[in-house]
């Protein structure tokens, strides 16, 4: 063979190799561009799932918070009529809006509110008071969350964003206008801090931010990912609310650029009820950096490739490989979905992709049809025709009408005479295939459990707030009726004496029911008050060391005296051997006192009440029983099954004429199941009454004890409190009148200040040693009672150390006289005021003056 044909042989085999190069160059760089073509839209799939399934979560938790609100406010209205047709003045109601606004803090999610109520004659705030005396006039009539309200009778309303007159914040109001538009209640949501919340800062790790706007494109609630503040996206979210705006639809998807370059992916939904849009930002680049690696290793695939030897080898072992890769991926889907169907909705068949499990016993493939039947049989009754009218053949081709969607439903299927609960996946990306979609089948009974139960916490959640809302109307209907009856009689008799000034015997008789009225009135106040703090937190109780014997005679001492005005017989049986005892001496009283009380109150003219006391002591464990019989009108078997109920009474003729609120009895026993005791009730109707306490002390050794100086009879008369000079701060002119009058009849001189600064000022101001004793309101305007004490102990004069200081307060549990005690105060006494014991604190001050 010649020269030049072996070069001409040489070159053609060199010119097909090169050819040969090429093509493979060619067909590697398209299948290598497809190849990152698919991922991409993997890609774009997959942060179109997190973004939607984001702001799934987002926009169902902000829809629940709004029906939340929605409920309260419609709750809350009812309420509200009550108080209308109660005629409550302007304090009432702001009382109430700081109740309501405490229950919102704690039943709701949201700290940082605000509630206010408003009609033509008044608007209200729980912050601020009466806002019509602000100056703002009738302003609020034309602010957009009362015009709503009024266009929406009975129904709650959100309004856009807009300035608070007030507080100058801007706000996004939830309002509802009450029947016959008597007035709009509505809550405020400050937008500088909603976004700090926990139903807006949900984020997965691709999310860039969540926020909330209304639908003029003013923000309501911002939460960023990286922690930056609005201010620094300001031209960034811009953008984005224009897109949605103009856009003019409810949901959707869109994708803008940053000024840095980076892509984001939005995603939104407005809600129809409040009209706010729910927004979630995604970090494309978070996905794309994934991309670039992927690309990065094609890259060294590709030069590998350009270089192999064996051509064939390197491309059978890649194809091998994406089929290994695709068998696994089929696989690890398997741990999920133990069985996979492909649906095809042109030719309207099925076929199994991945098969285990009782739902795969259906034919490998076939019509959907039948499928659609045969799986229909196998689902109970409840969860049959939700699956008929999610998976009929119409609805998926109606579904999949969208370029791509991801949807799960949950139902209940009978397997072998096993229920279980069923989680059937429809995935569909027409971009992957355009007639084709996936329904993906798991078991999954633990997590739908968990999900059945917390939607069963949920509903009892509401279920208590409705309760609770019952409850409390029930307790202000019943405290409403137990006051207006001493009330009314008050008022009443007031106008009787007006009428009848001049009849001395009359003007005595209306004073004595005054008297008995008021009684009444503090009582069930007390109680009222009582019950409340036992309710919120575990009682305190002080031990000291007492006589039983002494403590009985002194409660039977007044009882005595209200047989003897009943014409009642009461007999005392005291048999103990132990009578110095260690104990809550206080409460024992109030305990006697209310049984006591009650056996007197339901003991008709001429009855017998017996009070017995015993000890009943065992080894180790002292222990004293109090009996108190009485053959008065008694109890029903049925009553006395609820007696220690609150607000609990027997509905009977016999006892209409009877004032009291049914506390009593619940408090008592609360007070002895505290004490470590116990309380038993034995009652006949028309027989009589028979109650049994039983209350562990400790028994003291010794036979006398040091009397406590409140327990000295002191001698109190006219010149042993005449001549002081006492100055007397409070606010409320009446009460000062009072007060300053019962001073006079002891012939003491009075100094009168009405606010607390007016009350140090004047001491300050005064000689050294002018004032024996001060008497000190604590509800008091500039400054008020604790505040006054601190600052004229701390004046720089000796007479400021040692100068008695009484405080007087409708406040007296045991925080309230601990905090008088810590700011300098000597004694604490409750309103009204109890003479004997006022004219005999300021006696036993006199004589015990020492250094504060």
């Amino acid at each position: 063979m010649g020269k030049e044909k072996i070069n001409r042989l040489r070159f053609t085999s060199s010119y097909r190799a090169l050819i040969f190069f090429a093509v493979f160059i060619a067909i590697t760089g398209i299948i290598f561009t497809f190849s990152r073509v698919a991922y991409q839209e993997k890609i774009n799939q997959r942060i179109e799932n997190v973004g939607i399934n984001t702001l799934e979560l987002l926009y169902t938790k902000t829809t629940f918070l709004s029906q939340l609100y929605s409920y309260s406010l419609q709750t809350a209205s009812d309420e509200l009529i009550t108080y209308i047709a109660n005629n409550a003045t302007k304090d009432d109601y702001i009382k109430w809006l700081n109740t309501y606004y405490e229950h919102l803090r704690r039943t709701l999610f949201l700290q940082d509110i605000n509630v206010y109520f408003a009609n033509d004659n008044m608007f209200v705030d729980r912050e601020y008071g009466d806002i019509l005396e602000t100056g703002e006039k009738n302003n609020y009539k034309n602010r957009v969350w009362y015009t709503n309200a009024i266009k929406n009778p009975g129904t709650p309303v959100f309004s856009e964003v807009y300035q608070d007159m007030i507080t100058k914040r801007y706000v996004a109001t939830a309002s509802i206008s009450l029947p016959d538009n008597k007035g709009v209640l509505a809550i405020d949501l400050h937008t500088d801090t909603l976004g700090t919340n926990k139903f807006f800062n949900q984020h997965t790790l691709d999310t860039k931010m969540n926020f909330l706007i209304d639908d003029k494109g003013e923000m309501i609630a911002f939460y960023s990912k990286d922690n930056k503040s609005i201010n620094e996206y300001s031209e960034f979210l811009s953008g984005i609310k224009q897109n949605i705006l103009e856009s003019h639809n409810r949901y959707g998807f869109f994708k803008m650029e940053y000024v840095n370059g980076n892509k984001y992916s939005i995603f939104y939904r407005q809600n129809p009820r409040t009209k706010y849009y729910s927004i979630t930002v995604i970090d494309d680049n978070v996905m794309h950096s994934a991309i670039e690696d992927e690309y990065s290793k094609y890259i060294i695939i590709f030069i590998m490739l350009a270089f192999a030897v064996t051509i064939s080898y390197i491309d059978g072992y890649y194809l091998k490989k994406r089929a290994d890769d695709s068998d696994s991926t089929v696989d690890m889907l398997g741990y999920i979905y133990y069985c996979i169907y492909r649906v095809n909705l042109e030719n309207n068949t099925y076929s199994i992709v991945r098969s285990t499990g009782s739902v795969c016993r259906i034919r490998p493939n076939g019509m959907y049809e039948d499928f659609f039947k045969k799986y229909v049989d196998t689902l109970d009754e409840a969860s049959k025709e939700e699956f008929i009218d999610t998976f009929s053949l119409e609805r998926l081709k109606s579904m999949s009408k969208s370029s791509s969607f991801n949807m799960d439903k949950y139902f209940h299927k009978i397997d072998n005479g096993e229920n279980k609960w069923i989680n059937i996946r429809i995935i569909r990306n027409k971009a992957i295939s355009k007639e084709n979609i996936l329904l993906c089948f798991k078991e999954c009974g633990i997590e739908r459990e968990q999900e059945l139960a917390h939607i069963e916490l949920l509903e009892e959640a509401v279920e208590a707030l409705k309760e609770s809302a019952a409850a409390k109307r029930i307790l202000y209907s019943s405290v409403s009726n137990d006051m207006r009856t001493p009330l009314n009689c008050i008022i009443g008799i007031s106008e009787l004496m007006a009428l009848n000034i001049d009849d001395r015997q009359k003007l005595l008789d209306y004073i004595e029911k005054i008297k008995i009225s008021g009684s009444q009135l503090l009582t069930l106040i007390s109680n009222f008050l009582e019950m409340a703090q036992s309710e919120s937190k575990a009682l305190d109780y002080s031990l000291v060391e007492f006589n039983l014997e002494n403590k009985i005679n002194e409660i039977c001492s007044l009882f005595h005296t209200v047989a003897e005005r009943d014409n009642k017989k009461f007999i005392v049986d005291f048999n103990v051997t132990h009578k110095n005892i260690k104990g809550d001496a206080n409460t024992l009283m109030h305990i006697l006192s209310n049984i006591l009380s009650n056996a007197f109150k339901y003991t008709k003219d001429n009855g017998i009440i017996k009070f017995t006391v015993q000890e009943n002591t065992v080894p180790s464990i002292p222990r004293f029983q109090f009996i108190i019989e009485d053959n008065g009108i008694g109890m029903s078997e049925d009553f006395l099954k609820t007696i220690f109920t609150p607000f609990n009474r027997e509905n009977r003729n016999d006892t209409k004429n009877i004032t009291g609120a049914g506390l009593g009895l619940s408090i008592v026993n609360g007070q002895v199941k505290h004490m470590n005791g116990d309380i038993k009730i034995e009652s006949q109707y028309e027989k009589g009454t028979k109650v049994i306490i039983t209350l562990p002390f400790e028994v003291m050794k010794s036979n006398t004890l040091n009397q406590d100086v409140d327990n000295k009879n002191d001698n109190i008369d006219n010149e042993s409190l005449s001549g002081l000079n006492v100055l007397v701060a409070e606010d409320n002119v009446v009460n000062m009148q009072i007060l300053t009058e019962l001073l006079k009849l002891k012939n003491i001189n009075v100094t009168q200040t009405f606010n607390g600064l007016e009350a140090v000022n004047t001491f300050k101001n005064s000689k050294e040693g002018t004032f024996d004793i001060l008497i000190i309101d604590i509800q008091m305007p500039v400054l008020n009672g604790l505040e006054t004490a601190k600052d004229i102990r701390n004046l720089d004069r000796s007479d400021a150390k040692t100068v008695p200081i009484i405080a007087l307060s409708a406040n007296v549990f045991e925080e309230d006289v601990a905090a008088s005690l810590e700011a300098g105060m000597n004694e604490h006494l409750a309103k009204p005021v109890n003479l004997p014991q006022l004219y005999g604190t300021i006696v036993k001050l006199i004589k015990n003056k020492v250094n504060i």
